[in-house]
Order: structure tokens, then sequence, then C-alpha cells
């Protein structure tokens, strides 16, 4: 096999890996991974009251666009109930407006990978079965959902595994012993969880 052809199979194979561990789950999001409310439990708060919770959110200054961004999601959660579609929208359109706006390209990503998140979330084959509507209609769409899941999927993570490098040996890709490292190298994409993201 010649470089050219070697090197396009190993591009494939990584941006294969990226989407296997992305469709595995994406761990970034299951802890704090940006700021004072981006991640699951980020703030850890355990009131009783989701007043009482608001006020206290309300008082964290986030650290930028994102983290802001993040805020809302969260206050949108307490006051429309968590996992509300309608909360997961807004923090989708906020990420759309400003992705390809920021200088530093871990920033970029990570804007990318929420807006990834959120949409595959709530808009995917599945969640397509529920809604309201026929069900011919729900066969119509459900080819368009599922590729534009695929697209966003494929293009997250071949971004990643530009970012990840193709200096790594095949080897080291399919052992599984590495998957720990591998996981850990590949959200090295994101910005540490402190960096403010400028424009």
């Amino acid at each position: 096999m010649n470089t050219g052809a070697s090197m396009l199979v190993k591009i494939v194979l990584i941006i294969f890996l990226k989407i296997a561990l992305l469709g595995n789950s994406l761990d970034v999001f299951s802890t704090s991974f940006h700021g004072h409310f981006c991640g699951k439990e980020t703030p850890k708060l355990d009131y009783s009251n989701a007043q009482e919770e608001i006020r206290v959110l309300s008082e964290i200054a986030p650290i930028d666009t994102i983290d802001k961004a993040c805020k809302r999601h969260d206050i949108c959660y307490l006051e429309k109930g968590s996992g509300s579609k309608i909360c997961d929208d807004e923090l989708v359109l906020s990420m759309k407006k400003v992705e390809k706006k920021f200088q530093d390209k871990n920033c970029r990503m990570l804007s990318k990978a929420i807006v990834f998140y959120f949409d595959t979330k709530n808009y995917n084959p599945i969640t397509l079965l529920n809604e309201d509507y026929s069900s011919n209609d729900k066969l119509k769409e459900m080819p368009v959902v599922a590729a534009e899941n695929m697209f966003n999927m494929a293009s997250l993570a071949s971004d990643m595994a530009i970012n990840f490098g193709y200096s790594k040996p095949t080897a080291y890709l399919f052992d599984s012993k590495n998957n720990k490292q591998r996981k850990k190298e590949v959200f090295w994409v994101f910005p540490p969880r402190y960096k403010v993201c400028t424009y």
C-alpha cells in the first residue's frame, strides 16, 4: 500500500475510533468540564427548593460566554424541568452563534461538542418515534435525522482526530489496554476547565 493510501486508511480508522468513543458516551459531559456551570451537577447543589437553587446559581458569575450559556441552561432546567428540550435548544442556539467566533481552536471544539451532544440527545431516530405526528411523516423524517446525526458525529470525530494527531501507531489505536489513555487524549481537545474562551 502506498504512503498516501496508508495515511488515508489511518485517518479513516482514527475517525471511526473517535466515533466509537463518542458513541459509547461523551464522558466529558458526565463531570465538570468547563467553568462553574458546564457539566453534570456543576455546580453541585442540594436544595429541595428550585427557587432557592436559582437564587444561588444567579449569584455565581460565569467565566465566559460558554459558561454563561451553561448557567442559563441550568436555570432553565430548574424552571422548566430537568431535560427540557426547550432549554437544550436554547443552549444549542447559543453555542451555534459563537462557535466559529472563538480564537482558540479548543474553545471552538468545546462549543461544537456541546451542540453535537444536545442535538443528538433530542433529535435522533428514537426520539422521533415519540413525536406526536403521523407514522408516515416519521418514516420520511427518520433517514434525514439519522443522516444528520451521523454527519455531525463524523464531523466532530474527525476534528477530534485531527487534534489527536496521526503520529500514533495503528497498534496503539486498537489495543484495548490503551482505552483509558486514549479517552483522556481525545478530550485534551477541549480547553482546561477554567480557561476563558474569548472571541
